[in-house]
Formats: C-alpha cells, structure tokens, sequence
C-alpha cells in the first residue's frame, strides 16, 4: 500500500501521529482553560455546575466539574488546582483510592496541592467528636447500634454520610431510641449506617432557631448565610422578613465567628466546604460540614429584598475560586496506574443508589419525623437544654 493509500484509510503512522498531535492540541486547549478541576460523585455535580452557568458565571472558562467515576476511565490529568468533594459520600474504598489521586496531583503540584486530601476525611462521627472534645462543642455523638443507658438526652438519629439532617424528633429515654431502632430495621435502615446524636436547644430568645453557614476555601472564611425558622430543622428559612434579612447582612459583613471556624476546619482537616451550625450562649455549635455544598440558587429563586445578600456571597465566593484558578498549569499527570482497569469503587448506599432510594423512601415513612416543628412541641422531647 502507498503512503497516499494509507493517509486515505485513516491508519498507519502518519494517521497515527496526526492523530496524536490532535489530540494533544486539544488536551492542551483544555488546560489552558479549565485551570480548576472540581470532583465530585455522578449524581451531585449540579451543586457547582449550576452556579457556574448562573452566579459564577464569568469563572465557566477557567473551572471544570468532572466525575470520581469519568476520571476512573483516563488515563492522564492536567496538573494544576484541585477540589475533592463530595468525601462524605464515598465509600472506605473510595476515599482510599480518592486518596492515592490526590497524593499523585500533589506530586505535580506541590506548591498548591488539591484541597481537601481525602485519606485525611473525617466521617460526621469522628468529626462531632474531635470538636467536642476539643472544647467547641457541647454536645456528644454515638453510634445507634452502642447502649442508649448512659447518654444524656434527649438525642435524635441521623445517618452518618448523608445530607438527609434528623431522620427522628429527640427521643427522651433509652426505651424510645431501642423502639425507634427496631422500627427503622424493618422498614430498611441499617443502623451500622446511623448516629445517635445530642439535642443541643439553640432556640433564640425571639423564640427563632438560627442556622449558620460559612464556606472554608484554603485558608479563607465566608460567611454564606443564615436562615431563621420556627422549627429546629432547618432545611430552608421559614422567616424571612426585614429583621432577618438585616440581620444576616451584618452576619455576612462582620464574619464573626471567623476565628473559630477556622479552627474548625484545621480540626476537621477541611480546605473546602460549608461548615452548617448554630450559637448555645453565644459559642459556636456545628453541626456538619458538607464538602459539596450546592454554592447558591439562581437568582429567581430568591424574593428581591433577599438578592442583595446573595450578590454580597456570590461576589466573594467569584473571587475566591478565581483565586484558587489562577494556579499555573504546566503539563500533565499519568493517573492510568492508579485504577488498574477497575470503575470507580461503588459509593455509599444513599442518595443514587438502589438502597438509598429504598431508605429515603423509608425515612419518609417514620410518623416521628416533624421537620418544620419546633423541638418543644414534639413528642419524647425533654426541653432542658444541652450543657
């Protein structure tokens, strides 16, 4: 076959080289773009591409959203800036193998590493418990499955790596959390899966709960918002009226707590994230940190007299990640090693996944769960506050 013949098939070398070139034309066209790289599991980077196509915008060209499960399938990575997220919903052999990629990227990258090193990640459990013992919080955590006798209650069940908050009201005695547990075991739940957690009453004296929220980017603290609400899970705000809104602002100006949140994520051993808590007599109480936080809403679903805040946040967060996307990018990083031919190990049974789906529809079977009640109002609730 003549050199022209085989340029005409498609195959030999010179296809080959052709082909190569190519690709390493575009590779290095998407580097020079995308200079952060967010990772995150299959069913939650809508948390980052949203904001992206919205608020954040004007970072679209510089940062990427991409998969643990796509990245499993290449072979080589750009090196530059990196976020792991998502840790609290991998599996042990997840964060394992999270792991060993992020200790790859920190090679080629040292004077940056990736945020976030996921063989550092503390599950919620260990996380309440380094913070209690360290002084921040008052309240204890356990695990459902330990003997309920010596805890001080009241305390409420919540799964250890979801975002699903309180799967019961507080239950006052021993006596409840073993009637609870034995429910939840035939309508699904696995109580491995779950923790026994403290009541800790934060109820204003207007009578309000306040839910605090902040973001760690490096070695930043941003204030992203407070919600107010009649009732002591708070999903989003019930009360949002003048006072509120005001008073959020200050929170978003003044970043008061800004020192010891920061201790917090040293603690937690977190570079990325939203730190959700609450004030007991004026010290902070956190409840969890969420390392993919859904960054913010599009602006219609906010009231105008709420946006104002909202622009405040998303303006420091722009210029947050834009900081951490200035990072050089310079060659590429062989990852092909690391997953031996294998996908990506299965996550955590939760949101996605066949008993995930199985349990939240079994949480929203429990007659005990009130989401938007006030604690004082439940039942098996001892209203003494936490000390």
């Amino acid at each position: 076959m003549t050199r022209s013949a085989v340029e005409k098939t498609g195959s030999g070398p010179v296809h080959g080289e052709l082909s190569r070139r190519l690709a390493e034309k575009r590779r290095a066209a998407s580097y020079a773009l995308h200079v952060l790289t967010y990772l995150a599991t299959a069913e939650a980077t809508d948390t980052t591409a949203a904001f992206l196509s919205t608020w954040g915008a004007s970072l679209a060209p510089q940062i990427t959203v991409r998969t643990y499960e796509e990245i499993a399938r290449v072979d080589v990575l750009p090196a530059g800036a990196y976020v792991f997220s998502d840790l609290e919903r991998l599996s042990d052999d997840g964060l394992r193998l999270a792991g060993r990629l992020w200790s790859r990227l920190a090679e080629a990258s040292p004077e940056r590493p990736p945020l976030n090193d996921p063989s550092l990640h503390r599950r919620r459990g260990d996380l309440l418990r380094v913070l209690t013992d360290a002084g921040i919080n008052r309240f204890h955590v356990h695990r459902a499955g330990d003997s309920p006798e010596s805890w001080r209650y009241p305390v409420f069940l919540r799964y250890e790596r979801e975002h699903w908050g309180p799967m019961t009201a507080p239950l006052a005695t021993p006596a409840a959390v073993r009637r609870t547990l034995r429910r939840a075991r035939l309508i699904g739940h696995r109580v491995s899966d779950l923790l026994a957690i403290e009541f800790c009453d934060t109820v204003g004296e207007d009578g309000l709960y306040r839910k605090y929220g902040a973001y760690v980017v490096g070695d930043q603290i941003i204030p992203r918002q407070l919600f107010f609400s009649h009732g002591w899970v708070i999903r989003l705000p019930d009360e949002v009226s003048a006072d509120a809104i005001r008073e959020e602002r200050e929170y978003l100006e003044a970043n008061p707590h800004r020192e010891v949140l920061a201790e917090v994520a040293r603690l937690a051993r977190v570079e990325y994230g939203r730190i959700d808590y609450g004030l007991f007599d004026g010290r902070v109480q956190v409840w969890e940190i969420n390392t993919n936080p859904l960054l913010i809403r599009p602006i219609q679903g906010y009231r105008p007299e709420e946006r104002p805040n909202q622009q405040f946040f998303a303006a420091a967060i722009v210029a947050a990640l834009a900081s951490l996307a200035s990072t050089p990018v310079g060659g590429e990083v062989s990852v092909g090693d690391l997953w031996e031919g294998r996908p990506w190990p299965s996550r955590v049974p939760g949101v996605g996944t066949r008993r995930g789906r199985a349990a939240s529809a079994a949480a929203r079977k429990w007659p005990w769960i009130r989401r938007g009640v006030p604690g004082r109002r439940q039942v098996d609730i001892v209203t003494t506050r936490s000390t």
